[in-house]
């Protein structure tokens, strides 16, 4: 398998790769193969992407306050109430 990346971004907008691994094998569920690529061990506050071959993710956010407003809140307050 290849190899994913860690990427932080910074706040001019730059991306510094963080950490690289090896995905290990996981396994399949339905059509997909899955893999896992362990970047818990990282706890600095900031944006981050992950980078497998071609694609890469969306940024997401590491920092302890991360479920403290704005990340749930939108299920009870507006998926919920148009279901």
């Amino acid at each position: 398998m290849l190899a994913a990346a860690l990427l932080r971004v910074e706040a001019d907008g730059r991306v510094e790769e963080i950490l690289a691994a090896p995905v290990l094998p996981w396994g399949s569920f339905l059509r997909y193969q899955y893999g896992l690529f362990d970047f818990s061990a990282v706890s600095q506050s900031s944006a981050y992407l992950v980078r497998y071959g071609a694609r890469q993710t969306l940024p997401f956010r590491i920092d302890p306050a991360v479920y403290a407003r704005d990340v749930w809140q939108p299920t009870l307050e507006t998926y919920l109430p148009v279901q």
